[in-house]
């Protein structure tokens, strides 16, 4: 058993340092419906509900939507000394913190 649990914390921080917000989230939409449907049709051990069933849908739904509209996440600007990259927001202006070699960060 705690081999298994120790195996569970290195998966799950693997999981946290390796996947976006919106990633681990879309997981657990995905978990959501996995469960159910294991709940409901292979252990028959829980009746399916409207409660159940809207959670259900919503998360399908929220897949769905993440999947046809995904978050484009852009590249965080080089580090490297001499490079003028510089992220800005929808303004046009530096983002503090962000700038390289420009002023405004």
């Amino acid at each position: 058993a705690v081999v298994i649990i120790a195996l569970c914390g290195i998966v799950t921080a693997y999981f946290v340092r390796e996947f976006s917000t919106i990633g681990k989230e879309i997981s657990g939409c995905l978990v959501i419906v996995a469960s159910a449907f294991i709940q409901w049709f292979v252990l028959r051990d829980s009746p399916v509900t409207v409660q159940g069933s809207v959670a259900v849908a919503a998360s399908i739904v929220a897949a769905a939507l993440y999947g046809a509209y995904p978050l484009k996440l852009s590249s965080p600007p080089s580090s490297e000394p001499g490079d003028d990259a510089c992220a800005v927001d929808e303004s046009g202006s530096a983002l503090a913190g962000r700038c390289v070699g420009k002023e405004g960060g």
